[in-house]
């Protein structure tokens, strides 16, 4: 990436720049789970480098960028997608299949895109309890405090002198 121009030091710090992404016609492969990716499942298979690496999936900004190019005449994702239905571009990335829309027009000679859709899912990061007093549980807020609530007492707000709670 250095010797391309995407990358340069500033002191200590690596700055990267653009994002490269890597584009082929549809072809099968086994994605990152184990899981079988067939040819006719994608519409384009997408490879996208990101801090010297390659992305594990797809960034959904880079695949909201494909998915315009790739009704763009006479950009490289156009050149190798497999023309499909316009509003849904199949990507197929290390962990398997993102499907984007896109809605681009043509007008006065330039490329409009419109409108882009994505429907994303994420891996569970944090799996915990949250601990909540039954008071406030059965509706009595922190403030209040006509009951016996756990934890220290917090009087109760007074009203601002124009009733409108700004103070």
């Amino acid at each position: 990436l250095q010797r391309l121009g995407f990358e340069w030091r500033v002191g200590d710090l690596i700055v990267l720049a653009p994002k490269v992404v890597l584009v082929a016609p549809p072809a099968g492969y086994t994605a990152s789970s184990g899981r079988p990716v067939e040819a006719d499942d994608i519409d384009v298979v997408v490879r996208a480098v990101s801090m010297r690496t390659t992305h594990r999936t797809v960034p959904g900004t880079v695949a909201m960028c494909l998915a315009v190019a790739a009704q763009i005449e006479d950009t490289v994702v156009h050149d190798v997608v497999r023309p499909r239905d316009p509003r849904s571009t199949r990507l197929g990335h290390p962990a398997g299949v993102m499907a984007i829309g896109a809605t681009v027009s043509h007008r006065n000679g330039e490329w409009i895109a419109e409108r882009v859709t994505a429907q994303r899912t994420a891996r569970r990061i944090m799996e915990g309890a949250v601990l909540v007093p039954r008071a406030y549980v059965d509706g009595t807020a922190w403030f209040q405090t006509d009951r016996e609530c756990p934890g220290p007492r917090i009087p109760s707000p007074q009203p601002s002198p124009r009733g409108r709670g700004d103070g």
